[in-house]
């Protein structure tokens, strides 16, 4: 997004994405994408282009939806923290009720719940929020007993990890908040404390993926998990947001003037983290975005495997005059070949289709202006390696409040003349593209959409796809 619709001015005080292994040939189109994608890719201020990990065989197709909203300013009230547990992720009622909405994503929770040998971060998560949807004492159990080797171990202090301990251990507080003691309850406190005031003058700088990453997920989750229990987690809360609105807030407005930091490959270090904990603030006390420019923003990727990705965009600003633009950072500077452009680098291309906005201009930022934003220079003060050489910045033709944005992005080795062509038709209320032998519609108003493959009935949307 450009310096008009960029990182929102004020916010104080979303879940992991599925990830899937590579075949070989998915290897390739990593290799790809990195040659032909700068560290700060595709755009509208986002990390570079994922690359799918995890479990891996009959996966040929994979989908990956993500929702950043701000929310209308009447949401924005702060409200009393509830007192009853659990509260992090929503009430209980809640939790089963959206349990029983998407029975089937729930499904693959318990399965992880049930799986031996996962992961802390799987277990403890999957496991408590089974125990708060189901009430399984012996999962309890079980999660408070992976909790209590963060909170029975030495305190960790510096650039270590010691954000993810709180927020892991803060979420099977809260989500087993029953099944703990209360001995063991304040010893989660004592932990907690002492956590924190090891590491005042750890991790401090704003820029830095470990701020937002450690301590505001940590930190963060760890307050509200224990708000009502422990006399100083309020305070605790209180210094985060004074941190925010003082040092971090004008930081990202710096940054979103300049255009630097906020497209680099470091966010991904930490944006999970930041947006789990920017979900919690929300439902825990009513906190979110600023809606001064941005209203909602959504997307989806749709990954058809082996080579093509689609990105749909939806992005609502709360003036039409906010001029939205839609970026990625090559490598080489692309070449136009009729509608599409072609970035060639090393042993690979990329083939960029733009078809929403339906008017739209591009821009091709290189040379002395790649680093030149709204009339300022920002160069680089020093070489971090290979650099993106050109700025692929699209917009639309006419300004509105709401705008789609949809892209179709193919890699190919470098001696590939073409790549099949998309076709898109739009009404209403949806949006509809054809690609080859794929039909893929996206509802205009709220993430979603089915696919349909020839010779298979349609599929919807919102998850992993798996033959």
């Amino acid at each position: 997004m450009d310096k008009d619709l960029s990182f929102p001015r004020s916010f104080s005080r979303s879940t992991p994405t599925p990830t899937l292994s590579p075949s070989d040939g998915e290897r390739v189109v990593e290799d790809r994408v990195r040659g032909c994608f700068g560290p700060g890719s595709a755009g509208l201020r986002t990390p570079r282009p994922t690359h799918f990990r995890g479990n891996r065989p009959l996966l040929n197709l994979a989908v990956l939806t993500a929702a950043f909203l701000t929310w209308p300013a009447d949401a924005e009230a702060r409200h009393p923290v509830p007192t009853g547990h659990p509260r992090l992720l929503g009430s209980r009622a809640e939790l089963q009720a959206l349990a029983r909405e998407r029975a089937a994503e729930y499904q693959r929770v318990v399965s992880v719940a049930r799986q031996p040998g996962s992961d802390d971060h799987a277990a403890i998560l999957s496991q408590s929020l089974v125990v708060a949807i189901e009430g399984d004492a012996e999962m309890g159990r079980q999660a408070k007993a992976r909790a209590l080797k963060f909170v029975d171990g030495p305190i960790r202090q510096g650039h270590v990890t010691f954000g993810h301990d709180l927020a892991l251990s803060a979420l099977a507080y809260d989500l087993c908040f029953e099944w703990w003691t209360d001995a063991e309850r304040e010893q989660f406190h004592s932990y907690v404390n002492r956590t924190v005031d090891a590491n005042v003058n750890s991790e401090t700088h704003v820029f830095h993926n470990a701020w937002y990453g450690y301590k505001n997920w940590g930190i963060g989750l760890a307050g509200y998990a224990c708000y009502h229990e422990n006399p100083r987690a309020p305070g605790i809360l209180n210094t985060l947001e004074r941190d925010y609105r003082t040092r971090a807030a004008p930081a990202l407005e710096l940054a979103g003037d300049g255009g630097g930091w906020a497209e680099g490959y470091y966010i991904h270090y930490w944006l999970y983290e930041w947006l789990f904990f920017c979900e919690v603030a929300r439902r825990c006390e009513g906190l979110d975005y600023s809606t001064n420019k941005l209203k909602l923003f959504t997307r989806q990727i749709v990954f058809l495997r082996p080579d093509t990705f689609i990105i749909f965009d939806r992005v609502t600003a709360t003036k039409p005059e906010f001029k939205k633009t839609w970026l990625l950072q090559a490598m080489k500077k692309p070449e136009l070949q009729e509608d599409q452009l072609v970035i060639a680098n090393g042993d690979g291309k990329l083939f960029l289709q733009t078809l929403l906005p339906a008017e739209h201009q591009t821009e091709l930022v290189a040379g002395d202006d790649l680093y030149r934003i709204g009339g300022q220079d920002y160069p680089p003060n020093r070489n971090t390696g290979p650099a993106p050489t050109c700025r692929v910045e699209v917009s639309p033709a006419r300004s509105a409040a709401i705008d789609l944005f949809l892209h179709v992005l193919t890699t190919a080795t470098a001696d590939t003349i073409s790549v099949p062509r998309a076709v898109v038709r739009q009404d209403a209320n949806q949006v509809f593209l054809e690609l080859s032998a794929v039909k893929l519609s996206f509802p205009v108003d709220t993430v979603g959409g089915t696919i349909e493959r020839a010779g298979r009935s349609s599929q919807r949307l919102d998850s992993v796809i798996r033959e």
